[in-house]
């Protein structure tokens, strides 16, 4: 399926032997079937009736299906979930060694990262904004709802300053919200208007009282590094903690 942003350039030479289907708004069950795939890989999220068809309905026509454990909404989440999914799927491809081995030192990071965390200085907790699409004084938002980044959030001690995301918000509501810190989200599909954003927020007169712009603490950060569940993540917490503190 085609990403969000494109890939990086170390992978770019293996993405473009790839055959790619669609993208995640075209993508459905027929196509899918079509394709006559052993394995499909994914989240969670678009394997319903409406998307890409059932767990159980892919089953039932043979072809085998591996949920990431990490962008399952229905569970306690947490960055282990990507280490259970490395080891998970390590296993299916019969090179449990090596992924073992890779999970082993993704929790080594994040073990470094709590223990940097609980030796910091008693605090407040930091209240981060999940900031897309800013143009002309509105923005979209990212919410607690999206419980696996909020967890990344609790591991360095921040918060999303929203329960669930929104679009169309105006300035007075982002002062509202004062956020210590705004993570700018961008995207391929906004690059337009994601260039311009950042500066746009620091020069907007109405919003200065708003802690994250009168101290600059704009960070941004690409949609597939923050809202996807892989090893990505990783990079993303340690990206994020370094930038708060």
């Amino acid at each position: 399926m085609k990403p969000d942003n494109a890939p990086q350039e170390k992978w770019q030479s293996v993405y473009e032997n790839l055959n790619v289907l669609g993208d995640k708004m075209t993508m459905s069950k027929e196509v899918l079937v079509g394709a006559n795939p052993d394995l499909i890989f994914g989240r969670v999220m678009p394997f319903n009736d409406n998307s890409m068809g059932t767990i159980k309905d892919l089953n039932d026509m043979d072809i085998n299906v591996y949920t990431q454990y990490a962008s399952n909404f229905v569970i306690d989440q947490s960055l282990d979930n990507v280490i259970l999914d490395v080891r998970n799927i390590g296993g299916i491809f019969n090179v449990s060694e090596k992924a073992n081995e890779y999970a082993d030192s993704l929790q080594i990071r994040l073990d470094a990262i709590k223990d940097k965390v609980s030796n910091l200085p008693e605090a407040e907790t930091t209240k981060v904004l999940f900031m897309v699409t800013y143009v002309d004084g509105t923005f979209n938002t990212f919410g607690a709802n999206s419980s696996f980044q909020s967890e990344m959030l609790k591991t360095i001690n921040a918060e999303n300053v929203l329960e669930t995301g929104t679009s169309s918000l105006p300035s007075e509501n982002l002062v509202a919200l004062n956020p210590d810190v705004i993570v700018y989200i961008n995207s391929d599909r906004n690059a337009e208007t994601d260039v311009i954003a950042v500066e746009s927020l620091l020069n907007d007169e109405t919003i200065q009282s708003v802690p994250a712009i009168e101290n600059e603490k704009i960070i941004e950060i690409g949609y597939d590094e923050l809202m996807d569940y892989g090893v990505r993540n990783f990079d993303t917490l340690e990206k994020l903690y370094d930038f708060i503190y």
